[in-house]
């Protein structure tokens, strides 16, 4: 809740969303998510940031990083 993907980048290891629940809190957002070892980037226009895997990254770090984003989502935007 809160965010949108973008639908047309999940082909590859790259994840593009935004912030739709008050865009404006994206860099408050991006620092959430960084306090739980996860580093997502603001990216192409208001609201947006980027995401990206390695091939090193193994499932349970997959599930780590959605727990992240869920976590400061849920902090900052309150979804």
């Amino acid at each position: 809740p809160g965010l949108r993907v973008d639908p047309r980048e999940i082909e590859t290891n790259i994840v593009i969303a935004e912030v739709v629940a008050g865009p404006e809190r994206l860099a408050d957002f991006v620092a959430a998510v960084e306090e739980e070892s996860v580093r997502i980037y603001p990216f192409g226009g208001p609201g947006r940031f980027r995401a990206a895997t390695h091939l090193d990254v193994d499932d349970a770090g997959i599930d780590h990083a959605i727990a992240a984003i869920r976590k400061g989502a849920s902090r900052v935007l309150g979804a």
